[in-house]
């Protein structure tokens, strides 16, 4: 008697979402000559790939989409959300920094920005890069950028339907600091063998933001509720104005 198939396993995210973290354990975890069987890949923002080659992975991961559960059949998705306005906080951080070649390009368009799902902000001026941008505006005028770069992550964020047993949905806030236990609830949820389970426990607590803050360029605070001490009334307004209804 055969087997039937096993369900597509997915994981999806958001751009300064714990992606890295994630990448990391899925990658260690079905990678290297203790392997658990199968493959992982991470597709970025990249949904046309994802759409054409996830099947092929035991796991598929892919950022800043909404997903259509049913053109799946049996499927699976572990998905983490985070504080959207924290999200702001830490891509501006990451982004005036100049951590990615596309934060150097002089009059991107969106399609430059395709592969982290980034919109264009509309106050960019001419000829400038986004890194450029930030650098050289106050806190303030930085923030109001980043709100309108996150357009199209926010918009997916709010496609999702709100209970669906096809998906475990974790909370970043959750997630940081209990590391090991959330990523074994992922695993168990894509039914995945106890010696996979082992190994990404293992690489749960290797891979930990906590322990990695300083190393790892991605990182440079994961605790929860930054915007507290950046948002200014006018930033909160605006964020308010643009994507109502987005914390509840």
């Amino acid at each position: 008697m055969t087997r039937p198939p096993a369900p597509r396993r997915i994981h999806c995210g958001y751009h300064k979402c714990l992606t890295m973290y994630f990448r990391a354990v899925f990658e260690h975890l079905f990678g290297g000559p203790l392997r658990a069987r199968g493959s992982f890949h991470h597709f970025f923002h990249w949904f046309d790939a994802f759409e054409a080659h996830g099947h092929e992975h035991t796991v598929a991961s892919i950022s800043g989409h909404a997903l259509d559960l049913d053109r799946y059949g049996d499927v699976r998705v572990s998905r983490i959300v985070r504080d959207p306005r924290d999200l702001v906080v830490s891509g501006y951080w990451y982004h005036r920094r100049s951590g990615e070649g596309w934060c150097d390009l002089p009059d991107p368009t969106d399609a430059d920005l395709a592969q982290v799902g980034g919109a264009v902000p509309s106050m960019l001026p001419e000829s400038t890069p986004l890194a450029a941008y930030l650098q050289a505006v106050p806190l303030e005028q930085g923030l109001l950028a980043e709100l309108e770069f996150r357009r199209h992550h926010f918009a997916s964020m709010m496609a999702w339907p709100d209970d669906d047993p096809r998906v475990l949905t974790l909370r970043y806030e959750e997630v940081v600091g209990d590391e090991v236990a959330q990523v074994d609830r992922v695993l168990r949820f894509f039914e995945l063998s106890p010696y996979a389970r082992l190994r990404g426990r293992w690489f749960a607590r290797r891979f930990a933001a906590s322990r990695r803050r300083g190393r790892d360029p991605h990182i440079r605070d994961p605790r929860a509720g930054q915007w507290r001490a950046h948002f200014t009334p006018a930033v909160t307004r605006r964020f308010e104005e643009l994507y109502p209804g987005l914390v509840d």
